[in-house]
């Protein structure tokens, strides 16, 4: 990347070319290491929400602060795994699959160019997650302004007010006011914070400031900062999960934070008008700081996570439940089409023919049974129908009743959405096995499922279709992990 020959992208501006295998000051090259890719649960609520944040973690940092709590990684060693553009956008995509909140990147700053180009390619493969920035603060605005429209949450510190502080514990003078001026780009790009569904944060800047023993009065400038030059337009935490490592030769910060200086910084921020969050005494210590792994780096595929594959984004598509107002003959008119033309091969053509318009009309409210609907421009193209199981054998199972498209839609995507709907519907039902009935001469439907990781359980029924009997095979899969519902492209 042209951006890595003569590296200018943090304010270390070390001119290293990362393209020749030169390392930079952040002791990164061009290659990606990411230490961990995971679900998180201890980022502040609005971020962590109950199914976690997608943080992905990458190794090395353009900081390099004497504390740091994830010393392991932000180190010179090449912690982790190498990856490439390509598979750090499929990594997303993935986090998306297992339903995180957002997708996190965790002090990726001295990787800015290489995640540019992942995001670009994740959201040209449907990835719809808000993104946050999680950062040192220490960043340059000309490559903040390269990420405008990509990132929704920005996560920067504000470390220090004094410069000499910044210099003794973070070898960077000049921090203050470079992450104040990175700050305030931050938040010209995103605004004030605006919230979703669960009280989710979908855009918006939250300042994490984290706590150092005896520095009270340099946290007391930095909140008076953030008053002065943000006010409400952010959002503050104040953290106070300092955990000393080996800091003997720092012994003014060779210590935890007391309540009392924590108490007094929480009266400040208060006093001041600041809005955030504030953190539990439990907070502190090593085990709120993740095991970097590798996990959730290298692509390891599943049963499951294969029916996690979003279809290509063609037009305006949205998935929804069937509503009372939506017409239950068009819905049957739908599965009419869909049946003639995939049995054509396999039911005889006269019980084909003999379908009674508006059949499957009466069907669609049967109760216990859920129906979602595919539309594209708010027209229907497909739709799915699932419930508990009916199958006396069974009673543990949730079962996929149907997955049905209009002929001109099919083999193109569409069918794998539904699957994914359809799974998750099951999933919130509390079902962790799914089943499904499927004509045995059906060869493509059979295809379909098992290359979305569905096994033939041994088992099989007949159907009757006039005086035509077709042998059903039943299918299943055990969900071991959630699917996404993919509501608005």
């Amino acid at each position: 990347m042209e951006r890595l020959n003569n590296c200018r992208i943090c304010p270390r501006a070390c001119g290293a070319d990362r393209t020749a295998g030169i390392r930079g000051r952040c002791g990164a090259d061009a290659t990606i290491w990411v230490a961990r890719a995971a679900l998180h649960q201890w980022e502040e609520p609005p971020v962590s929400g109950e199914r976690g944040s997608g943080a992905v973690f990458f190794t090395h940092c353009a900081l390099g602060c004497v504390f740091c709590q994830n010393r392991q990684i932000s180190r010179r060693e090449d912690i982790g795994k190498p990856v490439t553009i390509t598979r750090l956008a499929e990594i997303f995509l993935e986090l998306e699959c297992q339903r995180a909140h957002n997708i996190n990147l965790v002090t990726g700053s001295h990787y800015a160019p290489q995640i540019e180009a992942a995001l670009r390619l994740a959201r040209a493969q449907g990835l719809s997650l808000p993104v946050l920035w999680n950062s040192s603060g220490y960043e340059t605005v000309s490559t903040l302004q390269r990420l405008d429209g990509l990132i929704d949450i920005y996560l920067p510190d504000y470390k220090y007010y004094s410069s000499y502080y910044a210099g003794r514990y973070s070898h960077a003078a000049d921090y203050p006011e470079t992450a104040r001026d990175a700050i305030a780009e931050m938040v010209r790009q995103v605004g004030a914070p605006i919230y979703g569904a669960g009280g989710m944060l979908q855009k918006g800047v939250i300042i994490r400031h984290l706590m150092l023993p005896s520095l009270g009065g340099d946290t007391a400038q930095v909140l008076r900062s953030i008053a002065e030059h943000w006010g409400d337009r952010v959002l503050v935490s104040l953290m106070r999960q300092y955990t000393p490592f080996g800091m003997e030769a720092y012994p003014e910060i060779d210590r935890k934070i007391t309540d009392g200086e924590y108490a007094e910084a929480v009266e400040w921020m208060q006093s001041l008008g600041l809005t955030g969050f504030i953190q539990e005494r439990e907070s502190i210590g090593e085990s709120f700081i993740p095991a970097f792994t590798g996990e959730g780096v290298s692509a390891a595929p599943t049963k499951a996570s294969a029916l996690c594959i979003k279809p290509p984004q063609k037009g305006d598509l949205s998935i929804r439940p069937l509503l009372p107002s939506d017409s239950r003959r068009a819905v049957s008119d739908l599965y009419e089409q869909s049946w003639k033309a995939a049995y054509r091969e396999i039911i005889p053509h006269s019980w084909l023919a003999g379908i009674p318009s508006g059949s499957w009309a009466a069907v669609l409210d049967t109760p216990g049974i859920y129906t979602l609907l595919l539309l594209e421009h708010n027209r229907v193209i497909g739709t799915t129908s699932y419930c508990r199981s009916r199958d006396p054998e069974t009673p543990e199972y949730g079962e996929l009743v149907s997955i049905y498209l209009l002929p001109a839609y099919t083999r193109q995507g569409y069918g794998k959405l539904l699957l994914s709907a359809a799974a998750e519907g099951l999933l919130s039902l509390g079902f962790h096995h799914i089943f499904l009935w499927v004509l045995a001469d059906n060869r493509p439907a059979r295809a379909f499922y098992e290359k979305k990781g569905f096994f033939p359980s041994g088992r099989s029924r007949m159907a009757v279709f006039g005086d035509t009997r077709l042998r059903e095979v039943q299918y299943c899969l055990d969900i071991d992990r959630p699917f996404p519902v993919f509501h608005q492209f």
